[in-house]
């Protein structure tokens, strides 16, 4: 109906460390934090529409062979809008010798 809708700002921080277990194998232990400020539609706020989430993340790497990593990431949500838990699973595979 050519309502202006304004999504509201929004900022993040992630901060973690990574330790090299071995030669072939990282952990990583990282915390995400994003905020999103309240939507506005036709210049009202929309009540409930601001978000705080936080992660915290668990996460390791391994070489499988020379052109193949494995990388899996679990995060758990801290906060209420966050969700429960979020799992990432990445195998890289370089194709040039």
């Amino acid at each position: 109906s050519g309502a202006d809708v304004d999504p509201g700002d929004a900022i993040g921080l992630k901060a973690g460390t990574l330790l090299a277990a071995s030669p072939e194998t990282s952990l990583r232990l990282s915390f995400e934090l994003n905020h999103a400020a309240r939507t506005r539609v036709a210049g009202q706020d929309v009540p409930g529409s601001d978000t705080t989430i936080g992660i915290l993340e668990l996460g390791l790497a391994k070489v499988l062979s020379r052109r193949t990593l494995l990388d899996v990431q679990l995060g758990i949500g801290i906060t209420p809008d966050a969700p429960d838990f979020r799992l990432r699973l990445a195998l890289p595979i370089r194709l040039v010798p």
